[in-house]
């Protein structure tokens, strides 16, 4: 009939809301010391990218955009970090010695590096292109457990400078939330709330 709403379709293989929720429930954050060194498909980082492009987005602004290490431009990636943290006087990342060889160990170790960058709107409040960003960063950690690859959402210190923000191909208004360090694990470890969701709810009815 004319006007009639039709029936929405089932997609093949939708995934049930248990699932979903036991995805939820498994992500964890892995490091890479606990990283394996096993290579991971392609498909998996194309799979977590993708993910993060239907992340919620104020006005389509779509504010995310990433760059993807792999093989020797991790290396080039540790040691451009490195230089603009020697030039800024330690900004990038917190006080530590042998800043250099660590960030290249912490890249060896990683399959893949992936930056987390949000392009500014000049005209969309800054809050909502953060949330955007975190939203997108989150889907790309629930696809990655999916695929059962370990994932550090590292934020890599207390502040970035111009200097990183312009390599990784954005400019001062625009922000750096971090890193995504992947690898491969042995072990899926199990995980643990300090409380149930019960302690942090307050439902609230008009009776």
């Amino acid at each position: 009939m004319i006007g009639e709403l039709e029936a929405p379709t089932m997609v093949q293989n939708e995934m049930l809301p248990e699932e979903l929720l036991n995805t939820i429930k498994a992500r964890r954050t892995l490091k890479p010391q606990q990283f394996t060194g096993r290579q991971i498909e392609r498909r998996v980082i194309e799979d977590m990218l993708e993910s993060a492009n239907w992340a919620p987005t104020y006005n389509n602004t779509e504010p995310w955009r990433f760059s993807v290490y792999e093989g020797e431009g991790k290396r080039i990636l540790a040691n451009a970090r490195a230089e603009f943290i020697e030039k800024n006087g330690g900004m990038d990342i917190g006080l530590h010695e042998n800043t250099r060889s660590d960030l290249i160990a912490e890249a060896d170790r990683c399959t893949y590096i992936i930056t987390l960058g949000m392009k500014r709107h000049p005209d969309v409040p800054l809050i909502t292109e953060q949330f955007g960003t975190a939203c997108a960063i989150q889907n790309m950690l629930l696809m990655a457990t999916t695929h059962r690859v370990g994932v550090k959402w590292s934020y890599g210190g207390r502040d970035h400078s111009d200097d990183l923000k312009e390599y990784l191909g954005l400019v001062p208004r625009d922000a750096l939330f971090g890193f995504l360090l992947i690898g491969t694990v042995e072990e899926w470890p199990d995980g643990e709330r300090e409380s149930g969701i019960e302690s942090k709810v307050r439902w609230v009815s008009g009776d």
